[in-house]
């Protein structure tokens, strides 16, 4: 995970981006990194997704070094604040591979059944 970190540093050019890290039962930890505190456009994104290949659900073995991999960046102008509940909620979705079997795919639509963060108008 410090080389996905360092890449993700690099490509959105924060050094010091803030970090929750959020645990689920039976799962290793998930970071969500905040980019971007101080500017107008801010940028959530996962660590840990990446950490294990998805695999479909319906394969009798996973293979555990080939599938792909990715982690989830949610971009915002001003941020939703820490009380919010999106660095939880980010954590939630990043973790569906684990899971759910959840094959990640650019421009995938994911629904929590809840709003994103705290008073957002959509799920």
């Amino acid at each position: 995970m410090t080389a996905v970190r360092a890449h993700l540093v690099t490509e959105i050019g924060d050094d010091n981006p803030s970090s929750a890290s959020v645990t689920f039962l039976g799962l290793e930890s998930l970071d969500v990194l905040r980019f971007g505190a101080d500017s107008e456009v801010v940028r959530y994104v996962s660590l840990g997704c990446s950490r294990h290949p998805m695999a479909d659900p319906n394969d009798m073995v996973a293979d555990p070094s080939r599938g792909p991999r990715a982690e989830l960046v949610l971009t915002l102008r001003g941020g939703a604040g820490v009380a919010s509940g999106v660095h939880k909620s980010l954590a939630v979705l990043a973790a569906s591979p684990a899971v759910e079997g959840v094959v990640l795919v650019e421009d995938a639509l994911l629904d929590l059944g809840q709003p994103l963060w705290t008073n957002a108008p959509f799920t």
